[in-house]
């Protein structure tokens, strides 16, 4: 087991720093104490001065964040904001990026039992659900939901898969397909595709749906489905890809093998983020208010931790962004 040794050793900086910092005590840089609770995480240290804190009931003023990889512009985005709004209210962020991986999870839960957070803002779905539930420590989860009545921030899946869908119905497209997450995985965002087949449906247009998997996200490669969906639909006229990020692939494979955006192939994204506009064409997409997700989210985490009531449920509406490729 890590000593105060390691600590100090992983952070760069002396024993007496790492005592300082733990017991609050002396002059300290906000750089200097973010480095040695990062180390204590990282090595699972819990010294016998946290549990001393417990007893007087003495907040930590930091924020444990379970996220989803950093490299999903979506995610990215969404994590600068959060850290905005908590840096004005006074709290750090101390960010794991999970993505399913048990180590870190569990990592996260002996945070939580070692009282070093206040609080816990879940992105996506842990492997250790259960343990995250039956924890004591306030929760908000974003874009997701979880059982036993945990609050959560998300944005209007539905409402944005029809708006995608109409959208390219309006624009005269007849043979559709829709790209979307791991259709095992039960997540919010599969209303996106729920909303996708009820439109194709009362349209009567054909129509297709192709699932990626969690491999795919990990490595946001989407190449292999995308290609495979242009081999076996030739004749398709539109696509609404449940990310940005797929919607790129979409473009850029469709251009390789001769496909014209949007003369022949209109393509609709999923989320609004900035570097959609930057794509050859500009992406229309539908925009997730990322910031309104990230500023509710921390308001209704706060406000747990300070005992106050909160919605079960926030739902922030979303938008259609128009732009070249369809």
């Amino acid at each position: 087991m890590a000593g105060i040794k390691e600590v100090a050793s992983l952070a760069g900086v002396s024993i007496a720093t790492v005592s300082r910092v733990m017991n609050n005590k002396g002059p300290l840089s906000e750089q200097t104490k973010e480095t040695v609770h990062r180390a204590m995480a990282e090595l699972n240290y819990q010294p016998n001065d946290l549990a001393r804190a417990l007893g007087k009931k003495k907040q930590s003023k930091i924020i444990a964040l379970l996220s989803l990889p950093l490299q999903h512009p979506f995610y990215s985005e969404l994590i600068t904001y959060i850290e905005e709004y908590l840096y004005e209210k006074g709290y750090k962020l101390l960010l794991i990026t999970s993505f399913m991986d048990i180590v870190k999870e569990e990592n996260c839960i002996n945070l939580i039992q070692s009282h070093m957070i206040d609080g816990l803002i879940i992105g996506g779905h842990p492997v250790c659900e259960d343990t995250f539930l039956n924890t004591t420590i306030p929760i908000v989860t974003v874009e997701a939901i979880l059982p036993n009545n945990i609050p959560y921030v998300i944005s209007n899946n539905y409402q944005g898969g029809l708006i995608a869908t109409k959208h390219l119905l309006a624009k005269g497209c007849k043979n559709l397909i829709h790209i979307c997450g791991d259709m095992q995985s039960h997540h919010e965002a599969d209303k996106r595709a729920v909303a996708f087949e009820d439109t194709c449906k009362a349209a009567g247009v054909n129509y297709s749906i192709y699932g990626t998997t969690v491999q795919m996200l990990k490595k946001l490669d989407y190449s292999q489905i995308v290609n495979r969906l242009l081999f076996e639909h030739p004749e398709v006229d539109g696509i609404f890809a449940s990310s940005d990020i797929i919607a790129a692939e979409v473009i850029r494979m469709a251009a390789s093998i001769g496909y014209k955006v949007p003369e022949q192939l209109k393509v609709i994204g999923f989320d609004g983020v900035k570097m959609s506009r930057l794509m050859n064409p500009p992406l229309t997409t539908v925009a997730q208010d990322i910031k309104m997700l990230a500023g509710e989210t921390v308001t209704k985490l706060l406000d747990a931790i300070e005992n106050k009531k909160v919605l079960l449920e926030t739902m922030i509406p979303v938008t259609l962004i128009e732009r070249q490729s369809t």
